[in-house]
């Protein structure tokens, strides 16, 4: 096998082809680095069920693993084909289609889902239903909204009122709920007029509906809320922490975040006070650090109420990967978790790492530093966005336009406005008119 570097994006292998991309154009390499279909694509799905969905001129099709085109590109929006069946929507209408381009499922609904338990949501004239996999209306379309069927149960809306129904359409749990919930933990939260409580798969009312509040159940345990102060019950609906609090997180790892008269802390999931509740303000537990805020001032401590960082700086992030964003005196950098400073404390605004990038500013002007303090992309801009699809939109003299991971201006700062990209297109204004363009820059559309 041979590997090669210069992609800019290189997806797993999938019977030995794995989708690449280069300067905005994506196509298909071998394992022995051949680029067996050219990249000329604005976008490429990996392979699925033997076709892959490609994107070009602004139009969706399908080709094979020898890059002969199957489906040619006339669909707006086309899904991966899973078995013999794709999702397309064209002239605002959506429908699926086989391998042979042949509308299984005619292009009519205003909206259309993906099957989830052999059925699929629909939507026409603002009214939801469900069909199976050769088109036939399985549930009448005559529901307000309705959910995506899980194990067996579908949640309904009728007449503002909400409950389940089977995959027949049988109504198995009464519709006379004002909000009704996912099952979590095999219960699920109800709403009945102002109240709410918890309902098992066969509607019976195992928690009371009595609560002025009430979250879903997390590691067993749910937070609710009655006479305006939080605790937590088990899945009996037994009070396992007092009603004491004015705020709860739930738990994660056993540790929920507390609050009372503003005073934060934390509890274990038998109600004991682990860290007292003394802080002004602290963040949930993340790799096994909390950062905590006292007389305005930030540090962080570990899950035995030790404080790991002294609380000096002026504002702190919360740890990812192992460094985290602080101010202090005004200025921003990164320490570690021994509170060394990696990333000098220099700039006048910075955020916390995405795609290992972080977006930095002196003096107003903005660029892009790597996880070791290194400028990767220069501090000129008057404004510059997070990656997406591998590009940031920048700003310049007024002007937007498009830079890649290394600093590469690959379209040209001439626009108005521009947003993200989005599988291979970029919304723009030029000139007062507004339209699509795809990653070389080049007009698709109008909008």
């Amino acid at each position: 096998m041979v590997t090669t570097y210069k992609y800019q994006d290189l997806q797993p292998y999938y019977e030995n082809i794995a989708r690449v991309e280069l300067n905005g154009k994506y196509g298909f390499i071998n394992r022995m680095g051949i680029e067996i279909i050219p990249l000329k694509y604005q976008y490429a799905s990996s392979f699925s069920s033997e076709l892959a969905c490609v994107h070009l001129n602004g139009k969706c099709g399908f080709i094979d693993k020898e890059g002969k085109e199957i489906i040619k590109n006339e669909y707006d929006f086309a899904d991966d084909f899973i078995g013999n069946l794709a999702r397309v929507k064209l002239n605002g209408k959506w429908g699926f289609i086989n391998k042979q381009n042949k509308a299984v499922i005619p292009l009519k609904y205003d909206f259309l889902d993906t099957f989830s338990e052999g059925l699929a949501r629909v939507k026409l004239n603002n009214k939801w239903g469900f069909i199976d996999n050769q088109g036939n209306q399985i549930i009448p379309l005559i529901y307000n909204k309705a959910w995506s069927m899980i194990e067996g149960l579908i949640r309904v809306e009728l007449n503002n009122n909400q409950g389940f129904i089977d995959r027949q359409g049988n109504e198995v749990i009464q519709l006379k709920y004002k909000c009704v919930d996912l099952f979590i933990e095999g219960l699920a939260r109800v709403k009945l007029n102002t109240k709410w409580g918890f309902i098992d798969k066969l509607g019976e009312e195992t928690i009371p509906i009595i609560y002025e509040d009430a979250r879903i159940f997390n590691e067993n345990l749910a937070q609710v809320k009655l006479d305006g102060k939080w605790g937590f019950i088990n899945n009996l609906g037994k009070e396992v922490i007092h009603f004491k609090y004015d705020y709860t997180d739930p738990f994660i790892d056993g540790i929920s975040k507390v609050e009372i008269k503003n005073k934060y802390g934390f509890i274990n999931n038998t109600g004991v006070e682990i860290i007292p509740l003394i802080y002004d303000w602290a963040q949930k537990f993340n790799e096994d650090f909390a950062c905590v805020k006292l007389n305005n001032k930030f540090g962080y401590i570990d899950k035995k109420g030790s404080i790991i960082i002294s609380l000096n700086y002026d504002g702190a992030f919360g740890f990812i990967d192992g460094l985290s964003l602080v101010k202090l005196n005004g200025k921003y950098g990164f320490i570690d978790k021994h509170d060394t400073e990696i990333i000098p404390l220099k700039y006048d605004s910075a955020n916390s790492f995405k795609e290992e990038m972080s977006i930095v500013s002196i003096n107003n002007k903005y660029g892009f530093i790597d996880k070791n303090g290194v400028e990767i992309i220069q501090m000129k801009y008057e404004a510059q966005f997070d990656f997406n699809d591998g590009l940031s939109v920048v700003k310049l003299n007024g002007k937007y336009g498009f830079v890649d991971k290394l600093g590469n201006e690959l379209i040209s700062l001439i626009y108005e406005s521009a947003e993200n990209f989005t599988k291979g297109l970029s919304k723009v204004l030029l000139d007062q008119k507004c339209g699509f363009i795809d990653r070389q820059g080049n007009w698709i559309l109008f909008a």
